[in-house]
């Protein structure tokens, strides 16, 4: 997915497919350079995928998670694509050999994609009925009434970027119940650092509170 977003594959991509209450789906297609011809609908072009990945499942398909999308009847076929869990899919944990859960949404950021999952959904068709799913804001009529896609029809992803660790949306803080056993403490890059006693022995708890930079909702940990 990095490699992916770190060479631009995914700037100006869309979600193709939308199943409310299940999934919505992108990372394979990108947004057509231009719009559609009255006489015909222009699909989204594809997006260039590198060698299949080993399927790597054991987190749960939970609502707000995002996953690696594959070929039916192979478990080691995943590329570019990817979706979000709109709802808690346990299914998927086992199916196809279980799908791969790799990260999650952040904060409100459901209710960005709760947005996009409503956006009404057409049979475009294409090979295969690669986009007999897909989400449009709206599908205009061309001059001669039949349907014509514009690019801003299109569910788009404008850019996708990795943050540097310095960067991160989440400001770490740490504490310890006992100082003099365990002092933890939290470095410039956001690193936790424990330094412990060497002449004292005993039970210290250690608590992790992140703030989001995003939405400003707070997760605490001991």
């Amino acid at each position: 997915f990095l490699k992916y977003a770190k060479k631009g594959l995914y700037d100006n991509s869309i979600f193709h497919r939308s199943i409310p209450g299940f999934v919505l789906q992108g990372g394979g297609f990108s947004v057509p350079p231009v719009p559609a011809d009255d006489e015909l609908i222009e699909l989204p072009k594809r997006i260039p995928s590198f060698k299949p990945i080993k399927n790597q499942p054991g987190n749960s398909n939970l609502r707000g998670t995002v996953a690696m999308a594959k070929v039916g009847g192979d478990p080691d076929s995943a590329t570019n694509q990817w979706f979000i869990n709109l709802e808690d899919n346990l299914p998927l944990d086992d199916n196809n050999g279980g799908f791969t859960a790799f990260g999650k949404v952040l904060g409100e950021g459901m209710e960005v994609v709760d947005q996009l999952a409503s956006a009404d959904v057409f049979p475009a068709g294409g090979p295969f009925g690669l986009f007999d799913q897909l989400p449009l804001w709206e599908l205009s009529e061309g001059a001669d009434g039949s349907a014509k896609i514009m690019p801003d029809d299109f569910l788009t992803v404008i850019s996708a970027q990795e943050l540097e660790d310095k960067n991160h949306p989440f400001v770490l803080g740490v504490e310890s119940s006992d100082d003099s056993l365990v002092k933890a403490t939290i470095t410039k890059k956001q690193k936790i650092k424990l330094k412990t006693s060497s002449d004292t022995s005993g039970t210290a708890e250690i608590t992790v509170e992140a703030i989001s930079l995003i939405d400003g909702t707070v997760d605490v940990d001991s």
